[in-house]
């Protein structure tokens, strides 16, 4: 959980790390805001995880190109 102000009244809204990107609203005043990225202390680490995510469906992808020329069962010892 991070915590994020509501741009139209500026209270501090408990969010999720489930909820970003998507719009939600204001439990006080009901306006709608973006869930973004946490910029205090778990910005970095969600830049790092998204690093990481990218980095395993580079190498997924590398794996399924290995299965379609035939290579994945010598590759994998299978």
């Amino acid at each position: 959980m991070f915590t994020q102000e509501c741009p139209v009244c500026g209270r501090p809204l408990k969010i999720r790390r489930e909820y970003l990107g998507r719009m939600l609203a204001c439990c006080h005043c009901h306006g709608r805001l973006l869930v973004d990225v946490p910029t205090e202390h778990g910005g970095a680490e969600l830049r790092i995880g998204d690093e990481l995510m990218r980095r395993a469906d580079q190498l997924l992808g590398q794996v399924a190109g290995l299965k379609d020329i035939g290579l994945s069962q010598s590759w994998t010892g299978g």
